[in-house]
């Protein structure tokens, strides 16, 4: 609005806010966002706050969550490759599959192991949780 000697000129000016501060000084947003999953209008996901709240969660919290996830997984990929190319590698068998001899290190093996089962171990402690 301006004011020109006691005359109103309307004026259209678009204001832009963002919600900066909104998911933290929220209370109950377990619950809010539990309702938005619940809700059958999809366009609520379409408007800015909830676009700025869903983006905040996903940077504050969940992208750490997936990325420790996936380098454990990438963790637990490259020592079974390892443990399996070593065992492939210093094992002899004969036509009939059977061992002949086994030149493995166990202080090469049993890490390789041992860090496996315990990435796995965590995996079906946070699936079962």
């Amino acid at each position: 609005m301006k004011f020109k000697g006691g005359k109103v000129n309307e004026t259209e000016s678009s204001i832009e806010y963002f919600l900066i501060n909104l998911p933290e000084s929220m209370e109950g947003t377990k619950k809010f966002i539990n309702a938005l999953v619940d809700s059958e209008n999809h366009d609520y996901f379409e408007t800015l706050p909830i676009q700025t709240i869903i983006q905040y969660k996903w940077e504050k919290y969940t992208k750490d969550f997936f990325m420790k996830q996936f380098c454990l997984f990438l963790i637990f990929f490259f020592m079974n490759f390892t443990d399996i190319y070593y065992s492939i590698l210093y094992k002899e068998l004969n036509e009939s599959s059977d061992i002949i001899s086994d030149e493995r290190n166990a202080l090469v093996y049993v890490p390789l192991k041992l860090i496996c089962s315990a990435i796995l171990l965590y995996f079906c402690y946070y699936e079962f949780r």
